[in-house]
């Protein structure tokens, strides 16, 4: 089922391009390397399943559809876990950075 999301007013639902042309005027502004709003998803995807979060929680991060009955019966909506998985990753990417800023720091 799509959502619309609504920007300004909530007169009208934005472009379904929006992210991925903000990324590339946020990519050309700070001169980094080609990369895309899939690529951030699969990243993090990845950080999750790395620090443990199960499949299942990442396919619901996702709103990968639920196949079979599954998604006629199971209503529950994975809101802690999600919550649990997106600290997660977070995390990680703290621990991620503060370990580059230390080589760094020690490389200089």
């Amino acid at each position: 089922m799509w959502i619309p999301v609504y920007a300004g007013k909530g007169e009208k639902p934005i472009d379904r391009h929006a992210l991925s042309q903000a990324v590339r005027r946020l990519r050309l502004k700070l001169k980094m390397a080609e990369w895309s709003p899939h690529d951030a998803r699969r990243s993090a995807t990845t950080w999750a399943r790395v620090t443990g979060i199960p499949r299942d929680t990442t396919e619901a991060l996702k709103h990968h559809a639920i196949v079979g009955s599954g998604k006629t019966y199971d209503r529950y909506d994975m809101q802690a876990e999600k919550r649990t998985a997106v600290e997660a990753i977070a995390e990680y990417i703290g621990r991620t950075l503060r370990r580059r800023d230390a080589a760094e720091k020690e490389a200089a």
